[in-house]
This record gives C-alpha cells, sequence and structure tokens, in this order.
C-alpha cells in the first residue's frame, strides 16, 4: 500500500503530508466527518444490540463487525475523495485518495477470496 501511494503521488505530482494525519479539506469537511463517524459508530452499536437479543446464546456478534469496519474506512475515503475534488487546493489530491481506496478494495478483496492466500485453510 505504502509502495502504490508513494509511486501514485509522484505520478501526480502531489506534496507529501503525514500518512496518519487528520487532515480536513476546510470545515465543512471537518463538520460532516464528525456526523458520519457518530452515525456509523450508532449503527455499530445498534446493530449489536439487535445482534444479542436475537442470537442471545450464539456468541458471533462480533465476528462480522469487520464488514461494518470496511463500509466506515470506505466511506469515510470516499467523503474526502469527494471533498478534496470538490474543495480542494491541490486539484490532484482526490485521485490519489480515490486510488488508496481502489488499492485498499482491491487487495482486501483478493485475501479474503483467497483465505488470506492460503494461511486459513
Amino acid at each position: 500500500m505504502y509502495m502504490f501511494h508513494e509511486s501514485l503521488r509522484r505520478v501526480l505530482g502531489l506534496e507529501k503530508f503525514p500518512f496518519f494525519s487528520d487532515n480536513h479539506v476546510n470545515d465543512l469537511h471537518k463538520k460532516v466527518d464528525g456526523i458520519v463517524r457518530w452515525i456509523l459508530v450508532g449503527g455499530l452499536l445498534i446493530w449489536w444490540f439487535i445482534d444479542a437479543a436475537v442470537s442471545p446464546m450464539r456468541d458471533s456478534g462480533w465476528i462480522a463487525v469487520h464488514y461494518l469496519l470496511f463500509v466506515v474506512i470506505g466511506s469515510l475515503e470516499m467523503l474526502r475523495a469527494f471533498m478534496e475534488w470538490r474543495y480542494g487546493e491541490e486539484r490532484k489530491r482526490w485521485i490519489l485518495t480515490a486510488g488508496n481506496l481502489a488499492f485498499g478494495v482491491l487487495i482486501l478483496a483478493v485475501l479474503f477470496t483467497t483465505d488470506f492466500l492460503g494461511l486459513f485453510r
């Protein structure tokens, strides 16, 4: 992922920024990002309570949480790409964000469809 990110950044001619930074494009992006995070955390809690109520004897409530986490991360990255496209100062930054998201989805799809390249058979 890092090599893909750096090579795409260099091809697009973009400046470096901290990899794990909480950089928002503007105040609107910060507000919408916070709202989306709260909605998704609330959805996670509601889903967990419904799952616990439907099947209280089964301890599989947290097995499928990774799917919801993928939805959370994917939606926040799509929001970032949209805000960078619409309001960003560096006009090509959204391509980097969308490319990283697409490459991450591709890697996860390959890993999950091959049982992590045969490690969990």
